[in-house]
């Protein structure tokens, strides 16, 4: 009985991790429109299931907000950094932000390093609950990493030759858990994001990312 259980789970992930792909394939070439007055991007990396991002509400509210989003499958972090470069070094994109949740927040740190590798700077990077995680790398400019004391995200830090800001807020919340966090923290996400963004346009209105997030009317 235990071997057949076993069986089972493993089936469950793997179909998990192909429902995953198709989906997450599908979104990653989803962006805003084009006419938009943010020089900033976001790329958005969702969880392990792709199609339930935990994060569309945040992506909605950054869309509206009239910065133009990038959302891809976690594991798609690689192709998305390529992305990134390609749009950054023609001058499409001036400032580089990322946000992931859960294995897509362990991988927006990849992402970033792979953009180090060719010189993209990052303005900021926001997780939620990241796992697998790996350092820091020292062109980020900063970090926000929201995770609860007894989930499976963790804290980050900073790797060699990093100087930027890096906070670690981490949640008590007993009644949140691993998939709740990301909704908890939507508005935080967001404003993160919008001042990251503002900051790098005159053009667009620059915000507190400690204020409550007003949806544009």
């Amino acid at each position: 009985m235990a071997r057949h259980i076993r069986i089972a789970a493993g089936t469950l992930i793997a179909c998990g991790l192909f429902l995953s792909m198709i989906f997450g394939a599908g979104v990653a070439s989803a962006q805003s429109p084009a006419h938009t007055n943010s020089p900033a991007h976001v790329y958005v990396l969702t969880g392990f299931l792709g199609f339930q991002t935990r994060l569309h509400g945040a992506v909605n509210k950054v869309e509206r907000g009239k910065v133009p989003v990038t959302v891809g499958h976690a594991l798609e972090w690689s192709s998305m950094a390529a992305s990134a470069i390609a749009d950054y070094q023609s001058g499409k994109v001036r400032s580089v932000i990322i946000v992931g949740y859960s294995l897509g927040g362990g991988n927006a740190l990849k992402m970033a390093a792979q953009l180090a590798e060719a010189q993209v700077p990052v303005a900021l990077i926001v997780t939620v609950e990241p796992v697998d995680v790996s350092a820091v790398s020292p062109n980020v400019h900063r970090v926000v990493n929201y995770y609860l004391a007894h989930g499976w995200g963790s804290a980050l830090h900073g790797g060699t030759n990093f100087h930027g800001s890096l906070r670690n807020i981490v949640d008590q919340n007993p009644n949140l858990d691993h998939f709740s966090l990301a909704i908890a923290r939507e508005n935080d996400v967001v404003n993160q994001v919008l001042s990251a963004a503002a900051s790098s346009s005159p053009q667009i209105k620059s915000r507190d990312p400690s204020a409550a997030y007003l949806a544009p009317r």
